[in-house]
């Protein structure tokens, strides 16, 4: 058995299991790190503009071009290796597609998918645009969507942006899900999951996916031992994208996450987010409704 705490990103096994893959190369994590703290300096020097270009992000996000509109601008920063890549686009060669909302476990299920699986698969993630998911379906690429109750969302992906006030994460978050609710019900290729499946029981939720789609991938064995290689890998491939593992960024819960995001939901109880949490229950609900299965 593989101790947790000496987990690297190569060639890692347990319980049979291989995790190979993390991070992005010595060229592109350079690039990644520079782009992050430039939007991020950007971002605080001129809000309202970032905020904007995230409200027309969400906007095009939601039309199946702007899947093409990534391939020519990732594939020119050299970030579509899957191997390496911080996003992967679905192909006609893509085994699978995880797709979440930002916050919304994405990242861990990537990585417990992947420690399953006998041979490296080839997996699209981190679009967090329903892009993503009208593309796959029109390839007919088998898609795992990620549902997260809105309030525990926002709590996280403000940490994760500040920038974003947290009515704009509520809208786009709405706008997320109620495209994907579509997506879903029209063509029965969308299976749609709660957060808490995933964080509970992620080999249950691979067996439910074989059983849909006809699919033969290896469920993972849900162990505090495996569950705790997944986070060492994601604190790898953080420490090697950027070069530090920062709390409000790194894909894996702690105690300051948790306290952080008991003050901001104390926060969120405000009146004037009622309408916006209103709407983003009912997308929530919906989404799940919406799944075949």
């Amino acid at each position: 058995m593989t101790n947790a705490t000496d987990a690297t990103p190569r060639g890692l096994t347990t319980h049979g299991l291989t995790a190979p893959g993390g991070g992005l190369d010595e060229v592109a994590a350079p690039r990644l790190r520079s782009q992050d703290a430039r939007a991020r300096a950007w971002g605080r020097r001129l809000p309202a503009v970032a905020r904007l270009r995230f409200e027309a992000r969400s906007v095009l996000g939601g039309h199946r071009a702007y899947v093409d509109y990534l391939r020519h601008k990732h594939g020119a920063l050299g970030w579509l290796d899957d191997d390496t890549a911080n996003v992967a686009l679905v192909d006609r060669e893509t085994d699978l597609v995880i797709e979440a909302f930002w916050r919304s476990g994405n990242t861990f299920a990537l990585a417990a998918f992947r420690l399953a699986q006998p041979r490296r698969p080839r997996v699209g993630h981190h679009v967090c645009y329903p892009a993503q998911v009208l593309a796959a379906v029109d390839l007919d690429v088998p898609v795992l969507v990620i549902a997260r109750d809105p309030r525990a969302t926002v709590a996280s992906a403000i940490q994760w942006g500040p920038t974003y006030p947290p009515g704009q994460w509520l809208r786009i978050y709405s706008r997320y899900y109620e495209e994907v609710a579509r997506v879903a019900r029209r063509s029965g290729r969308v299976m749609v999951v709660d957060f808490n499946e995933v964080t509970s029981d992620f080999g249950a939720v691979i067996e439910r996916l074989n059983h849909h789609f006809g699919s033969h991938f290896t469920p993972f064995v849900h162990t505090e031992e495996n569950v705790e290689v997944c986070y060492r890998l994601i604190e790898s491939d953080d420490q090697a994208n950027f070069g530090t593992v920062a709390e409000g960024r790194v894909s894996r819960p702690s105690e300051e996450r948790r306290a952080a995001a008991e003050r901001i939901t104390a926060e969120l109880l405000d009146d004037r987010y009622d309408h916006a949490f209103t709407r983003a229950q009912r997308a929530y609900r919906a989404v799940l409704d919406a799944s075949p299965t």
